[in-house]
């Protein structure tokens, strides 16, 4: 496989999985997918309508939020707290860092890795609550938006599609290329992992089925 091919493929990975989103409040900024689809002709011309049609949905999606204050608070406080858990992960890992290589500093670093560990359930739990509701009042919008949803997902199923094609035609196992969605009323994908408490996504992997490959 090419380097321009794993490049292409890593793209339609990012923008399937960043439309899928879309149809559950999670909104990418659609520029990034713009810089992508306009890249790959490819891509374009896999979607069922055109690009330009497509993100003019999304924008629409992507304003309900926007309109509301509340649902703009909770959007920067979550965005906040993603940066905290980054940064309080780091440090706990750094106090393990610090246990295997000074070990005369067990019972210090222990108590604070503990102090660490609940400040990190903390934040996670503050996470779930905000992204619930936000997503509580997403869902209770979303149902005005069923055509632009449904035009999402239509483009989402055929560009899995597309995405099938390559990797059978590559030869490339699609464990390679998994994919993180919200949603799994797709054709050709199946659920490796359901959503957790750390995860809120669906772990899917594309079905490649006949072909010549050996995985």
């Amino acid at each position: 496989m090419g380097k321009e091919t794993e490049e292409m493929l890593s793209d339609m990975a990012f923008i399937i999985e960043a439309l899928d989103g879309y149809r559950s409040g999670r909104c990418i900024d659609p520029r990034r997918v713009d810089e992508k689809i306009n890249r790959w002709r490819e891509i374009g011309e896999s979607l069922p309508r055109k690009w330009p049609s497509l993100k003019r949905d999304i924008d629409a999606l992507i304003n309900l939020t926007l309109r509301e204050p509340k649902v703009k608070r909770l959007a920067k406080t979550y965005i906040l707290i993603n940066l905290g858990i980054r940064m309080v992960s780091l440090i706990l890992l750094l106090n393990l860092l610090i246990l295997l290589i000074w070990p005369y500093t067990a019972t210090l670093t222990l108590y604070c890795s503990l102090g660490v560990l609940y400040l990190l359930l903390i934040l996670l739990t503050v996470r779930w609550y905000v992204m619930n509701r936000m997503f509580t009042y997403y869902e209770r919008v979303i149902p005005g938006q069923r055509g632009k949803v449904e035009h999402i997902r239509l483009a989402v199923n055929s560009l899995i599609g597309r995405f099938t094609e390559n990797l059978k035609r590559e030869c490339i196992p699609p464990k390679k290329y998994r994919l993180h969605l919200f949603n799994t009323d797709y054709n050709g994908i199946k659920v490796l992992k359901k959503p957790s408490w750390l995860r809120d996504y669906y772990l899917c992997e594309v079905i490649v089925e006949g072909g010549e490959c050996n995985y």
